[in-house]
């Protein structure tokens, strides 16, 4: 499983660096190629290997300039995002990477095969119900973004909905922490004065006597 991962990593995959030439590359897509349809059980070899077709594909709509390789044709583009879809779809029957869920549905819509699209995102949304946490909130946007996109306003609220009460519980959160970490904050000395102590939480005011001066005994209470 972890083959693929490391061979992409020394080709420069994976911000791994590494000095492999185009022909390195192109030999690990070949490997890949043979090995993922034949061996669908292997999710990190189909999810390798997307990373590496999607450099052709979004080659194919965005062609950056000094980049002198021909980039894929329509109907080429065609043929890697058909087979970008199966890779998509055997890594996901095995393994749940929420990133090739937004892949897919992506992929889908270039396809237009939209009710598939929508079936990934309503997939991503059931996942997160597991845990309702404030730091999925980000994706509950991007839910909404694609919702809208796609005119289906009812999902889009439904996000909206959920986005909301992440905000408030968010808030919440933050006062809380906000208040523990005010509640623990360490008292501070000073070479005299008032300072403020907060012992149980409740502030209160403490005189300080200024520090004797050099040379001299500190009054003594009699």
């Amino acid at each position: 499983m972890f083959e693929w991962r490391y061979r992409y990593g020394q080709i420069g995959g994976f911000m791994g660096g590494g000095t492999a030439t185009p022909a390195d590359k192109q030999k690990l897509l070949a490997d890949l190629r043979a090995y993922a349809p034949k061996h669908p059980e292997d999710s990190a070899a189909s999810l390798v290997l997307n990373t590496m077709l999607k450099e052709e594909y979004t080659k194919g709509a965005i062609h950056l300039p000094g980049d002198k390789t021909p980039a894929p044709s329509e109907a080429d583009r065609a043929k890697i995002r058909t087979e970008m879809i199966t890779n998509f779809e055997n890594a996901l029957n095995k393994a749940e990477d929420r990133e090739a869920r937004f892949d897919l549905a992506n992929l889908y819509r270039e396809n237009k095969q939209d009710d598939k699209a929508i079936a990934q995102y309503l997939e991503i949304k059931k996942l997160l119900a597991y845990d309702d946490n404030t730091s999925d909130k980000l994706v509950h946007q991007r839910l909404a973004i694609q919702f809208r996109q796609m005119n289906r306003t009812d999902l889009a609220t439904a996000e909206d909905t959920k986005i909301a009460e992440l905000t408030v519980k968010e808030a919440k959160e933050k006062a809380e922490r906000d208040a523990e970490q005010k509640k623990n904050a360490p008292v501070t000395k000073v070479p005299g004065g008032t300072i403020n102590v907060m012992p149980n939480g409740k502030p209160t005011n403490v005189v300080v006597p200024p520090p004797a001066p050099a040379g001299t005994k500190a009054p003594t209470k009699k």
